[in-house]
């Protein structure tokens, strides 16, 4: 059952004056969960992500440093600095997968509540399909993700055919991920009348083509005008 977007006193009002038309139904409230839980995973997704890479990187070069004598490390500690590093990767790697699932699950509701969520739910069909067979191609040859982290030189053709393949399917991830996440934001901005979305946007933007860092606040800005939207939903839908 919904209920026209006409709000009482509170920092919702002005917001979503130019919203008094809309109607809100009961179930953006689980789509704008899923949202948030999104949100949530992908951020500590992206720390552990970049925690693997980081120790992947270290013990690579620490072990090229101790080939030409500049340093000594033993064999033993470089292997395990690069085991942990992978799982880390791995880790981070399937936690976005989970994420995707939840932002998947949110805009498969909001696309069948309001036709401007269909292509951000494309956008999430491609980057949760290319993002799952990315972590098959770099399970099934871990040494893959060493050389993207890396950046060695590939040794042999079939590795660099491989890499080729992994390239294209992490740009249809890319793809799918501007659609369901950049594009979903300005979709959601448009809804609810919140800047907040917007202001992520922006910073995630920012944060792929300046400073990767800025993914973190990016997150936290999308998380906040989540709630602000579900707190809207809430306050004007009769459950």
């Amino acid at each position: 059952m919904t209920t026209q977007g006409n709000f009482s006193e509170g920092p919702t009002q002005s917001s979503f004056a130019q919203h008094q038309a809309v109607s809100f139904s009961k179930d953006e409230i689980p789509a704008l969960l899923n949202a948030k839980n999104f949100a949530k995973l992908l951020f500590n997704s992206v720390i552990i992500g970049n925690i693997g890479a980081v120790l992947i990187i270290v013990s690579v070069y620490l072990s090229l440093a101790s080939q030409v004598s500049i340093i000594s490390i033993s064999g033993s500690d470089i292997n395990a600095g690069i085991e942990g590093g992978l799982v880390a990767a791995y880790v981070g790697i399937l936690m976005q997968l989970i994420a995707l699932i939840y932002l998947r699950r949110s805009l498969k509701i909001l696309s069948g509540i309001s036709p401007i969520f269909a292509r951000p739910y494309l956008g999430a069909n491609l980057a949760l399909s290319a993002l799952a067979l990315l972590l098959i191609l770099l399970l099934a040859k871990p040494n893959m993700l060493i050389y993207i982290t890396t950046l060695q030189p590939v040794p042999n053709l079939g590795d660099l055919i491989l890499l080729i393949i992994i390239g294209i399917i992490a740009l249809v991830d890319l793809v799918g991920f501007v659609m369901a996440v950049i594009i979903g934001s300005l979709r959601l901005r448009d809804r609810y009348g919140i800047e907040e979305f917007k202001t992520a946007t922006i910073l995630l933007i920012l944060s792929y083509i300046i400073v990767f860092i800025l993914v973190f606040p990016a997150l936290r800005k999308y998380s906040t005008a989540v709630d602000k939207a579900l707190a809207i939903v809430q306050s004007s839908t009769i459950i």
